[in-house]
């Protein structure tokens, strides 16, 4: 962890697939997992100055905090095999009602919402089975982000196969997007958000791309 506490900044960590799903034993990983990662924002650094962080009472790995108009959301959001259709049924449920919760709770005063998860929509993992991550969480999410009307943005990792990429009209919901942030090379993507301009800009291994978000609801 010496890499970690020497960032300045706080690190929010969600889980992925080859630190639970994927290992021999999920159980046993899980376990690891919530030991050793979970909060890990309050375990190096303190409590931020300019916002509250909020944790789901049944879910703690999930988080949520608003910050100068952005609401930021945090869910358990995997691929992998499924060993438990139940499990998975639930944990996108639960992810769904936690997003909506933040977002219902700031409305007024939210001018995009950032949502973080470790995997996207099943078009683009093919080890899926069902497309259950579309039915059950990116349809109906979608459904959300075109009835809120403000600019959406979900940010996954991808494999490090593959390159960073952005895409918009995710589900045919225009103010809807899918960022991919690319694993496993340094440093990682930059993320930047300029209220006043209505842009976003992405750094990638020193590629900079910026984009205006018409969208956003003042």
């Amino acid at each position: 962890m010496h890499f970690v506490v020497t960032i300045f900044l706080s690190v929010y960590t969600l889980p992925g697939d080859n630190e639970w799903k994927r290992c021999p034993n999920p159980d046993q990983a899980w376990g690891y997992w919530e030991k050793y990662l979970s909060n890990l924002n309050t375990k190096f650094w303190g409590a931020p100055k300019q916002y509250t962080v909020q944790r789901q009472s049944s879910r703690n790995e999930n988080f949520a905090f608003m910050n100068q108009g952005i609401q930021y959301v945090g869910v358990n959001m995997v691929a992998g095999p499924i060993d438990n259709r139940m499990e998975w049924a639930d944990r996108h449920a639960d992810n769904l009602a936690w997003i909506e919760q933040n977002v219902n709770d700031n409305f007024n005063n939210i001018h995009a919402i950032i949502i973080f998860g470790h995997a996207g929509p099943c078009c683009d993992r093919v080890d899926a089975p069902l497309n259950i991550l579309d039915d059950e969480f990116f349809e109906p999410l979608s459904l959300k982000a075109d009835e809120w009307k403000k600019t959406t943005i979900f940010i996954q990792e991808t494999n490090n196969k593959y390159t960073w990429s952005w895409q918009s009209n995710l589900e045919g919901v225009s103010h809807f997007w899918l960022i991919k942030v690319q694993s496993g090379i340094w440093p990682p993507m930059r993320i930047e958000i300029e209220r006043t301009a209505n842009t976003i800009q992405f750094d990638q291994n020193g590629i900079v791309r910026k984009a205006f978000m018409n969208t956003w609801i003042d």
